[in-house]
């Protein structure tokens, strides 16, 4: 799977768990956030390393912790999936 796909395929799996996600005004990346509009994670539209997924999910990990969220399976299933 390309990584264009697996950004495709990540941006459905975010959303369907309530997150809303908005392409950047010049396109090239995509910003998650909370129905609230809080920022949650950032990741590039068209990632050029490996590891972008892995971050991303980290990022979102981190903001469920410092939220006091219990850490949901809903964003550890979405890694490989």
């Amino acid at each position: 799977m390309s990584y264009t796909q697996d950004v495709r395929q990540l941006v459905r799996k975010l959303k369907r768990q309530g997150y809303l996600l908005e392409e950047t005004k010049r396109g090239s990346h995509w910003e998650v956030r909370t129905k609230a509009g809080e920022r949650v994670a950032t990741f590039p539209s068209t990632p050029s390393d490996r590891r972008w997924r892995d971050n991303t999910l980290a990022d979102i990990r981190r903001w469920e912790r410092r939220k006091g969220m219990p850490l949901t399976p809903r964003v550890l299933h979405l890694a490989y999936q």
